[in-house]
């Protein structure tokens, strides 16, 4: 389980939180939080896709999971205009 959740930080909610905080870096936290739940979710499809394990049943508990992680991110990410 520890190395399901280490890879899931690394190959999805850590591009999510960067990309998503890059890309709605002139929005408010909650245009910053959607636009990287959206990203985290397409990385999360794609991951389980390549491993063999794309049931919606885990892609919408490993999206869950990580949605608490990426509103700190987000919210911990500064605004830059």
């Amino acid at each position: 389980m520890l190395v399901a959740v280490v890879a899931f930080h690394v190959l999805v909610q850590i591009p999510a939180g960067l990309l998503g905080a890059r890309l709605a870096r002139n929005g408010n936290a909650w245009i910053r939080y959607a636009t990287t739940l959206v990203i985290a979710g397409a990385l999360t499809a794609l991951t389980l896709h390549l491993l063999h394990a794309g049931t919606p049943s885990l892609w919408a508990d490993f999206t869950a999971r990580g949605a608490l992680g990426l509103a700190a991110y987000v919210w911990l990410t500064p605004r830059r205009a």
